[in-house]
């Protein structure tokens, strides 16, 4: 997966900044990313936290697989209907 999409279309910065994530289906009543983004900026960490609108669980399966091999990628949260998916889809990719 090519992330530079991802930074340029939210407006991050690239050098060695690390990405969260917000994924989710009607994330625009979210105050997780402006919560996040001032947390990292007041404690002067390299993190941008990115919302991800996500239209259906078959996008949701091919973005969270890309992120996984991503360097920046720094983790993400997911709302519902994802939250329950993530977890049986994870178990199957990661070794604990």
């Amino acid at each position: 997966m090519n992330i530079s999409f991802l930074k340029s279309s939210h407006g991050a910065t690239f050098h060695a900044t690390k990405f969260c994530f917000l994924f989710g289906k009607n994330l625009s009543a979210s105050f997780s990313p402006q919560i996040h983004n001032t947390w990292f900026r007041n404690f002067s960490l390299n993190l941008q936290y990115l919302g991800c609108t996500l239209s259906n669980e078959n996008s949701f399966y091919k973005m969270v697989d890309a992120l996984l091999s991503v360097e920046e990628f720094h983790g993400a949260n997911f709302t519902m209907p994802y939250k329950h998916s993530v977890i049986d889809f994870l178990r199957d990719k990661v070794s604990l």
